[in-house]
């Protein structure tokens, strides 16, 4: 995909710089991942990935990265498993990807579409306000713990 288009790089935030093998080091931005630094990495994105095999264990994984980057009004290209499939269709907020193919073709619109990009981070801003932030969470589990303690 990179290829496709030179002007695009690869930011990577971890533990330990990545190593390709056939990537150029020149195309990558490495950044230590850090928990203070965490919001303005993602901030800083134009698309945020999140590719995942599909297996047992990303089946019952939360979309946790994918909802970071939503927050942060990044659009996201992610593997269709798990929670990332319901989280895509409460609003347009990114593409699924579950082949090569499909990544470099969801990757390229979304390069190729800035008022997208921009559309869809909004989106993921709201989507996470309206159902996943602490004001839109805590009335229900506030709900759920008096019920409990009714019996």
């Amino acid at each position: 995909m990179l290829r496709e288009r030179p002007g695009c790089r690869l930011a990577i935030s971890s533990s330990e710089p990545p190593r390709f093998d056939s990537l150029p080091p020149d195309r990558v931005d490495y950044e230590p991942w850090r928990p203070e630094g965490e919001a303005a990495f993602f901030q800083g994105l134009d698309i945020g990935l999140m590719p995942l095999p599909r297996n047992e264990w990303t089946l019952g994984k939360c979309s946790y990265k994918m909802l970071l980057y939503l927050a942060c009004g990044v659009p996201v290209v992610v593997s269709p498993v798990g929670m990332n499939e319901s989280v895509l269709a409460q609003a347009d907020v990114g593409c699924a990807a579950d082949s090569e193919a499909r990544w470099v073709d969801a990757l390229v619109a979304l390069i190729d579409d800035p008022e997208g990009r921009e559309r869809r981070g909004r989106n993921g801003v709201a989507l996470v306000a309206s159902h996943y932030s602490v004001s839109a969470l805590s009335p229900r589990l506030a709900s759920m713990l008096k019920g409990v303690a009714r019996g």
